[in-house]
């Protein structure tokens, strides 16, 4: 036993042996008897019948119960019980009494655990034992807070409990098998419990009479600890029941090292022990193995008998054609063809005929002639006479004779203004529940609230993709952003590089029309923009802009933007008939008439009205959302011409 043992944490679990009453004899120094009572037990045992408990592995931890007492004193009324001392290994073949010979390091005592006392005596109820190590490693010497005083003939049975302590102690390794420390009883740890006639520092025995003797008491007992036993693929080491090695199953899978795919290897017995078998078992007839012949046709299989037959079987392949090249004569498999091009026969100029494997066959490559399909758009044969569709391939085997269709440019122009959400955080009045209705909570220049307002598209608004400060688009806008009561950001647009409307659906009416010839969703007045007919519901115009971050002056060409406008239900704003107008406006704090400044103008141009989305960089400003109070109004185009 070393002392660091002695300081290891432990766990219940259960190994015992059978408890000795002993009695101690006053000192020889004292001529009075002195005799106390111990009692030491190990409550879980595999040797009780029936057993309380199984036999120790190493790491397990099971409890031990010192039990006082009291025998007769000559001359005396009490004994009084200062000290106990528990020795955790004992070797067999030398005394065991207190303290005793030290096996090594096989059992360790945890010092941070709480012992455990009591019993039916009052002068034993609600002490508190405090755990120390003794004069040797293999010592633990328990200390009541004050001594435990007892009259004459007390018994110390375990069965009764007069007076007790309880604690746990660890298995760390096995005893030794051989050299110094072995003993004669190698699953079997001996244990002492007593007290010791010594006078210690206090200048008291452990256990002492008030006739003037001290008493020596010791008694032993023993915990069962399980055998050294083989740990492997087919021993499972010890069997803490039985406290024997114990085998794995019959067939147990092992590993297979013999290379043989005929054979599997399986644990089995010999002289009680378990031994890996690589040919345990053989495999079934026909089970494949390891081709090493050469021949291309044929198959190797298990003959049933652990033999890997290399002329097991066959292969039998589809006649080589178009799709199929025959037995493969290094792999011994067909090899039928995949997306090798073959004979086309319906005409589709939208599929390509190629070889797949059958589905019912997979041996066996059959001519699929919709193997694959033209990627969207391929030209096709166009046969419906309509100059205004062009027929093209629908990515899915289809000639669409209306594949593509005429798409003339909507110019339209707008008028009118408002009130909307502006980004940044506060309440504005926008509803934060509907999808769309307020600008996001954070951006680079955050305000409350702005108002909006201009004519976009007149005396001349021709659809425009993009020209730099196209001299066919002409306006005036403006955008002004408040955080109560001032004013915080003042735009101002009258050069505009692109223009593009479009007529759009809504989900408030799916059965809309859509376009019928020049107009948007006629007769419709909840997608807009009725009750004035005009070709197009939505407006989206860019360009470069002045702009003033308070109300001072505005530099100009200062910044790039984007306004997407949609023109719903009258009146327009939330107080109406839903839905109501949208406008958003995207600013970008980026001087317009820079490399940098061009490009994000192109970037953000209105090529494709439909969608708000765009490649660039996120704005600096990004207001808008639905019309709070106003009304947008989109009207057809003035007749002016212009040439760019």
């Amino acid at each position: 036993m070393h002392a660091i043992q002695v300081r290891k944490s432990l766990g219940l679990v259960a190994a015992a042996a059978a408890a000795v009453l002993g009695v101690g004899l006053a000192s020889p120094a004292r001529a009075q008897d002195c005799n106390g009572a111990l009692n030491i037990t190990v409550p879980f045992s595999p040797k009780a019948v029936p057993p309380t408990g199984p036999y120790l592995n190493v790491g397990d931890s099971t409890t031990v119960k010192l039990n006082l007492g009291s025998g007769t004193i000559s001359g005396g009324t009490q004994i009084t019980f200062r000290r106990l001392r528990y020795e955790l290994d004992c070797n067999h073949l030398a005394a065991l009494g207190v303290p005793c010979t030290d096996q090594g390091d096989i059992m360790s005592y945890d010092f941070t655990q709480t012992v455990a006392s009591g019993g039916a005596l009052v002068q034993c109820q609600g002490r508190t034992w405090t755990a120390t190590a003794g004069s040797t490693a293999n010592e633990v010497v328990f200390t009541p807070d004050t001594p435990i005083v007892l009259p004459p003939e007390q018994t110390a049975s375990p069965t009764v409990n007069s007076c007790f302590i309880s604690f746990q102690v660890k298995l760390d390794n096995l005893e030794p098998t051989s050299g110094g420390d072995s003993d004669d009883t190698p699953v079997k740890v001996e244990v002492v419990g007593g007290c010791s006639t010594v006078i210690s520092s206090d200048g008291h025995a452990d256990a002492e009479c008030d006739n003037g003797g001290a008493s020596g008491i010791t008694n032993s007992s023993g915990i069962f600890i399980c055998p050294s036993c083989t740990v492997d693929q087919c021993n499972l080491g010890c069997d803490a029941t039985t406290g024997t090695c114990k085998p794995a199953d019959v067939s147990t899978p092992c590993g297979d090292t013999d290379g043989n795919t005929c054979t599997t290897a399986g644990c089995e017995l010999s002289s009680g022990v378990g031994v890996c078998v690589q040919t345990h078992l053989f495999a079934e007839n026909s089970t494949p193995c390891a081709d090493s012949d050469g021949n291309a046709c044929t198959t190797a299989g298990c003959n049933g008998q652990g033999v890997c037959d290399q002329n097991h079987g066959s292969k039998v392949c589809p006649p080589a054609d178009e799709c199929n090249g025959g037995c493969d004569t290094t792999s011994g498999k067909c090899t039928p063809k995949t997306s090798t091009p073959c004979t086309d026969t319906d005409g589709n100029v939208c599929t390509t005929a190629g070889c797949e494997i059958s589905g019912t066959n997979s041996d066996l490559g059959v001519c699929v002639q919709t193997h694959m399909f033209a990627s969207n758009s391929t030209p096709c044969p166009d046969t419906d006479n309509d100059a205004c569709t062009t027929a093209g391939c629908n990515g899915q085997g289809v000639c669409d004779q209306s594949h593509l269709q005429c798409v003339k440019a909507l110019g339209c122009r707008v008028t009118g203004g408002g009130t909307v959400d502006a980004c940044g955080p506060g309440n504005s009045g926008c509803d934060p529940n509907t999808p769309g209705s307020c600008a996001p909570d954070t951006c680079a220049s955050p305000a409350l609230e702005a108002t909006h307002g201009g004519q976009v598209g007149a005396p001349v608004g021709v659809a425009t993709a993009f020209t730099a400060d196209s001299a066919c688009i002409a306006g005036e806008w403006t955008h002004v952003r408040h955080i109560r009561p001032q004013l915080f950001g003042n735009f101002h647009a009258r050069s505009f590089d692109s223009l593009m409307c479009a007529c759009l659906p809504c989900p408030e009416n799916p059965d809309v029309e859509g376009v019928v010839g020049a107009l948007c969703n006629p007769d419709d007045r909840i997608c807009g923009p009725e009750p004035r007919r005009a070709p197009a519901n939505k407006i989206c115009f860019s360009g470069a802009g002045d702009y003033a971050l308070t109300n001072g002056r505005r530099a100009s060409r200062s910044v790039v933007f984007r306004v997407d406008v949609e023109d719903r239900s009258e009146p327009g704003g939330t107080n109406g008939p839903p839905p109501p107008d949208r406008y958003r406006i995207r600013i970008w704090f980026v001087a317009p008439d820079t490399s940098d400044g061009l490009t994000l103008r192109q970037e953000v141009a209105c090529a494709n009205p439909i969608t708000e989305e765009v490649t660039a960089s996120t704005p600096d400003i990004d207001d808008g959302g639905d019309l709070i109070r106003g009304n947008q109004q989109i009207h057809p185009p003035l007749n002016k011409t212009c040439t760019p």
